[in-house]
Parts: structure tokens; C-alpha cells; sequence
């Protein structure tokens, strides 16, 4: 099987995986998770976080306060933006009809500046690859935020044995789950 079909495959095993929890259980999860990372030394020590606006059955970190936070802009069809809305007036569905921050509504925040990156994901493996949802808006952001710890958020149903690697894949710091905080060493 060619890589391009196996990581499809993953994809949509990955995502399978979290469309057969129940609402409660994701939302169980998720607040479990959400737990993992506020307890964690990089969310205690990090000024500015960027996290994402759940979309469907993704991981939801809407219960998490306490930093400053900036939310991914998908913009020029390949490009991400790091952006902090004013308020909560400051959303509009954006390319992919998920919620963004409008541009005009919010301050636009420098990849160097950003010390967490949560990256919502369709499946990861023991290595910390992590497997997004096909578009490489993330593949070509991370590499930017180097002064960021780059760590992927999934429930632990969506975890593959193995993630073939394409040229672009940027390793992640760690995984968070419901169960687990995998690091890299």
C-alpha cells in the first residue's frame, strides 16, 4: 500500500475511533485531558498557548483558562495564522466552516512568540507522529514556533500502531490523552 493511502486509511480510522464515543464520553474526556495539560510543567510555565476550537468529535479544550490564548486562522489556502479575538464576538466560520478568529476583530501574535502549540489531530502513534486532517496547515506553521513545546491532543482510541512519515510531519514534543502524557526523549 502507498503511503499516501495508509495514512488515509489512519485518517479515517483515527477519526472513526472518536465519531463512536458517545457525547458524554468525549466530553468526559476531553475534560480529562484538558486536566493533563493545565497540570503539565510547559501549560504552567507558557505565557501564550495556542489551542483550536473543537470542531465534531475533536478533543475539546473549551474549559481551559488561565493563559493567553491564540487560535489557528486558515488563510492564502495553505497558510495559518496565530490570532487572539478581542472577544467572543470576534469568531466567524472560516474556509473549512470551522470557528477562527476574525482577523479584524483580533491581534495577530508571531509564531516565536507562542511557547504551546495544542494541535488537534485525526490519529498519532508512539512516536508522537501526529496525523492532521490532509490540509499541512499545521506542517507548515510548527516549524515556525521555535520557542513553542509542539504537542498533538487526542483521545487515546486514536492511537495507531504506526504513522508512515511524509518529508513535511513535524515530530510532536508529546501527546496528551485521557490516560496519558507522552513525551519525547
Amino acid at each position: 500500500m502507498d503511503i499516501r493511502a495508509e495514512r488515509e486509511r489512519l485518517r479515517h480510522e483515527g477519526i472513526a475511533a472518536r465519531e463512536n464515543m458517545s457525547a458524554a464520553e468525549r466530553k468526559k474526556k476531553s475534560a480529562a485531558i484538558a486536566a493533563q495539560i493545565l497540570a503539565s510543567q510547559w501549560f504552567q510555565t507558557a505565557e501564550t498557548v495556542m489551542i483550536y476550537r473543537a470542531a465534531g468529535t475533536e478533543v475539546s479544550l473549551a474549559s481551559m483558562t488561565g493563559r493567553r490564548f491564540v487560535y489557528p486562522r486558515c488563510v492564502s489556502g495553505r497558510m495559518l495564522l496565530a490570532l487572539r479575538p478581542a472577544d467572543e464576538n470576534a469568531w466567524e466560520r472560516g474556509a473549512y466552516g470551522l470557528y477562527e478568529p476574525v482577523p479584524a476583530q483580533s491581534e495577530l501574535v508571531p509564531p516565536e512568540n507562542i511557547n504551546l502549540v495544542l494541535c488537534p489531530c485525526a490519529a498519532f502513534d508512539g512516536q508522537g507522529t501526529r496525523l492532521g486532517m490532509g490540509g499541512g496547515y499545521y506542517d507548515r506553521f510548527l516549524p515556525q514556533c521555535k520557542n513553542a513545546h509542539i504537542a498533538a491532543v487526542a483521545f487515546a482510541s486514536q492511537q495507531a500502531a504506526h504513522i508512515p512519515l511524509q518529508p513535511w510531519d513535524c515530530p510532536m514534543d508529546a501527546v496528551f490523552t485521557e490516560n496519558s502524557i507522552w513525551y519525547r526523549k
